[in-house]
């Protein structure tokens, strides 16, 4: 049975990203100034310099379906649109080949990526470090919006059990439902 939670949509926090900027750890340094606990990853869009993102395990062979997703680069201008979700790292977690890493007490994000390079090609898979900002002007307009989630708990944990694809364990999501904060009380006149 799928778990459903229900929340709340709180503040929503737009950004602007400046030139040169790292598009991934922008998003995790606004969830930790804006104390962002759960929440998700609205909207990105702009332009980049450099793209960086994780493809998916092949479901072709299973010769490489075990094999560490693949990290590609593309260098060059490319146009970036992406959502995803952000949450509270519970378990510390590097990955095999040390691309994913995890701190606990860390804000995470899982963030959907597509973008379309200057000589036409497509890449859509998982954002990392390493998507610069491109902007032709000092003011970028490379936007992000984030949006906090009251009443829900978005948690990154790690199943320790070891596999062939994940000698580190395991990381997933756990989603559970969380009281709503108490609305202040209004005085009386």
């Amino acid at each position: 049975m799928s778990t459903i939670v229900t929340g709340q949509m709180g503040r929503v926090i737009y950004a602007h990203l400046a030139p040169g900027e790292d598009v991934y750890e922008a998003v995790i340094e606004i969830a930790r100034t804006e104390n962002i606990s759960t929440g998700l990853v609205l909207d990105i869009t702009g332009g980049a310099s450099q793209l960086r993102l994780t493809l998916p395990k092949s479901a072709r062979r299973e010769s490489e379906a075990s094999r560490p997703p693949e990290v590609i680069e593309v260098k060059g201008l490319a146009e970036v649109m992406g959502s995803g979700i952000i949450g509270q790292v519970k378990d510390d977690f590097v990955s095999a080949d040390g691309h994913v890493r995890y701190k606990k007490g860390d804000p995470y994000a899982h963030i959907h990526v597509s973008a379309t390079a200057a000589d036409g090609k497509t890449y859509t898979g998982h954002l990392v470090e390493g998507t610069l900002v491109r902007s032709v002007i000092a003011e970028s307009h490379f936007t992000i919006a984030l949006a906090e989630v009251e009443g829900v708990d978005l948690s990154l944990l790690v199943d320790s059990t070891p596999s062939n694809d994940y000698p580190a364990g395991v990381p997933y999501h756990r989603l559970r439902s969380v009281e709503f904060p108490a609305p202040p009380e209004v005085p009386r006149s």
